[in-house]
């Protein structure tokens, strides 16, 4: 893995200032340890930090160049498939340098374009400056594994693989946008086309940015596909996705993701501390407030201490419907009168009485919060059960002109196209597929990426190989939740593979008893942040309002632990910009 970042001028006859460039390389140092490559000339600058895997050489350096140098290249990610285009290369009469998939990239562009994206496998993030076009080829992988953010003006675009990337060139100092705070507060990160920052975008999964004289424009070479089950019997469909799947594993795992001769390491987790998690919010530069965030980085920290690479499952829940919210959305499009009678009995008082003192996590405050969607029509309950929880109430904290700014504004409708006619055929279709296209790419793989690379880790998911995704939209929708159960496809396909214990455990997420942190040792510390007189977020939230909550929480009266988390993140994000702000100024 590593970091790239990089200028390119609206006038390619002038060259970029070196100074910015090598500014937005190290600023993603910690992305590549292992090697530095800086480029400057007419037109383009290129810096790359490079994370060796496959060629510890250093001649697998970055931005590496095409023989006659007109063309250059700084890759992020790995081409899984190189072994094979690297064989294509050769039969073709190409002679390589290099025994990694940087050059078999490059070299693929020379013989076919940017088309050359069709023939790859990987996850990957890559900037391609073509001399003789004086054309910028910025290209992200089909689901969106590695990031690449970028900002056009009037002399050029500039580009990063994090926002800390564009945020370090000397100078530029952007305007936070209010509508980027607002998504962030409700939904706990910021899907595309929102951003914390004016002018700041990423490139969207399975496209390439194409900039020439000037100009941007965006193309799409891949889509999510739609699901059309295939009509295949279970055994058919068995076979093909193990086939797939061991052709997709084989070039992560090997012998190492066997069930046997794996060594265990157990990692205990206490209650964060605060100069942890100012530590981990600070480095994401934006204001990401999903609370797993805390155990992932953790999880990061830990595994790189003893590897480099490291295989992970997501995307398994998206594309075979994991998630309990995906089996409550069939029930409700089902019997949706149900809930609404209940709630009209004592019933709901006594859900509302045993489940609001303690924690949303208990059977009581989990039916409570079902309940409380169950009538809505899809969109909105899809939108209640998988934003921040206090979504719907966290407006109310708004100071005025921040509340008239985004008024009108519905960061749910972000979530995903899903259609709201009560008993749609396609409902847990239009449900992965709206998570697979905002969810996976823009908080999962976001969480994933940043803790990850903070510590140099490379982790690899073969569920997101992009053959992988395609055939699950093959798979009917029956087999992927049945019988009450998630997963149920895998289930059957893994029968005598995995033990059946695992097979019928129940999901176990990374949920974080954060209701008591914030009874306990971090009452103390969100109070002092949030309420000081000083406290960065007082341009957004109502300080009466947000003592109301975090009294509220402590009293045991209500659960307002993500929505306090949410503010905490907020508040020392905030505090974090303003003092890097000040040393960039000094």
């Amino acid at each position: 893995m590593c970091g790239i970042a990089g200028i390119a001028t609206s006038d390619a006859r002038q060259r970029p200032d070196e100074a910015a460039v090598r500014a937005m390389g190290e600023a993603l140092a910690h992305r590549g340890p292992d090697d530095a490559g800086l480029h400057i000339g007419d037109g383009i600058g290129l810096a790359s930090r490079r994370l060796a895997i496959l060629d510890l050489s250093p001649s697998g350096r970055m931005p590496m160049a095409s023989d006659d140098g007109a063309v250059l290249l700084a890759l992020n990610g790995e081409i899984y498939n190189f072994v094979e285009l690297r064989e294509e290369l050769k039969r073709r009469g190409v002679r390589l340098r290099t025994g990694g998939d940087t050059e078999v990239l490059l070299r693929l562009y020379l013989a076919h374009g940017i088309d050359c994206l069709h023939k790859l496998l990987g996850m990957f993030a890559f900037a391609l400056w073509d001399s003789r076009r004086r054309t910028l080829f910025l290209a992200r992988d089909r689901i969106g594994v590695k990031p690449l953010r970028y900002r056009v003006g009037a002399d050029g675009i500039r580009f990063a693989s994090e926002l800390r990337g564009l945020l370090a060139e000397p100078g530029f100092a952007p305007a936070l946008d209010p509508e980027g705070i607002h998504h962030a507060l409700a939904l706990r990160f910021c899907p595309r086309p929102a951003s914390v920052y004016a002018g700041i975008e990423q490139v969207p999964p399975g496209h390439v940015l194409v900039y020439e004289q000037g100009t941007a424009r965006l193309q799409r070479y891949w889509s999510i596909p739609e699901a059309a089950p295939s009509g295949e019997r279970l055994a058919t469909l068995a076979e093909r996705h193990v086939a797939l799947m061991d052709d997709a594993e084989r070039p992560r795992a090997r012998e190492t993701s066997r069930l046997y001769g794996m060594e265990q390491h157990e990692v205990e987790l206490d209650a964060v501390s605060l100069d942890d998690l100012e530590t981990m919010v600070r480095h994401f530069d934006m204001p990401f407030a999903d609370p797993s965030a805390v155990p992932a980085w953790q999880l990061a920290k830990e595994v790189a201490r003893h590897v480099k690479v490291a295989l992970v499952g997501d995307g398994g829940d998206e594309l075979y419907g994991g998630y309990d919210r995906y089996r409550a959305h069939l029930i409700a499009d089902r019997f949706g009168w149900l809930p609404g009678l209940i709630s009209r009995t004592p019933f709901d008082a006594l859900l509302e009485a045993v489940s609001s003192e303690r924690t949303r996590r208990n059977l009581p405050g989990r039916l409570r919060r079902l309940l409380e969607g169950w009538e809505l029509p899809a969109r909105e309950r899809n939108a209640l059960w998988i934003a921040n929880p206090g979504a719907r109430r966290i407006t109310r904290l708004y100071q005025p002109d921040f509340a008239a700014r985004v008024a009108g504004i519905d960061p749910t409708r972000a979530l995903g196209p899903i259609p709201n006619a009560w008993g749609a055929p396609d409902l847990l279709a239009s449900l992965l597929r709206a998570d697979q296209e905002v969810v996976l790419p823009d908080d999962l793989l976001v969480k994933a990426d940043l803790t990850s690379m903070a510590f140099g880790l490379e982790l690899r998911s073969p569920f997101l190989d992009h053959r992988v995704v395609e055939f699950a939209a093959t798979v009917p929708a029956h087999f992927k939740v049945r019988a009450g159960r998630g997963k149920w496809f895998l289930r059957r396909v893994y029968r005598g593979r995995v033990p059946d214990a695992v097979l019928r455990a129940r999901k176990a997420g990374f949920g974080m008893p954060i209701d008591h942190w914030f009874r306990g040792d971090l009452h103390a510390a969100a109070t002092d942040l949030l309420l000081a007189a000083g406290a960065r977020s007082r341009d957004y939230l109502n300080r009466e309002a947000v003592a109301a909550v975090l009294k509220i929480h402590r009293s045991g009266q209500r659960n307002y632990d993500e929505m306090i988390w949410t503010l905490l993140v907020l508040e020392i994000w905030l505090r974090g910009r303003a003092a890097a702000t000040a040393r960039r100024a000094a």
